[in-house]
């Protein structure tokens, strides 16, 4: 998807330069990580690690999948980036952004996707 409104453009960009929200972006892409596994892979502190990730699915760049233990007496949360590739070209002024995110796979009986904005131009 190809984004050229400004202020989207825009806020994609510093999502990408804060040095945190990148970490933990880049930590979840391959793969769904508690919260804890981002923190000791990332080396954030806890708190700020919560805050970023909270913007981040609000902003759509990550998708929450909570999933049931085995006996399904508790719940886990786990985080899992939407990028596939992004791409950024500024040229004559204008800022554009490439954006590909993965599809949704069909929740199964011990994954319940919870939480999936979309990135889309305003």
């Amino acid at each position: 998807m190809m984004i050229t409104e400004q202020g989207r453009a825009q806020s994609i960009a510093q999502t990408f330069c804060d040095e945190y929200s990148k970490r933990v972006i880049l930590c979840t892409n391959s793969g769904s990580n508690s919260i804890e596994e981002i923190c000791e892979e990332t080396g954030i502190p806890t708190s700020t690690c919560y805050r970023r990730i909270r913007a981040l699915l609000d902003s759509g760049f990550l998708r929450l999948e909570r999933t049931s233990s085995p006996d399904f007496t508790r719940e886990h949360d786990r985080y899992r980036s939407t990028f596939l590739k992004l791409s950024m070209r500024f040229e004559n002024g204008c800022l554009t952004v490439e954006v590909d995110q993965q599809t949704l796979p069909p929740a199964s009986a011990d994954s319940l996707l919870v939480a999936t904005p979309a990135i889309r131009a305003h």
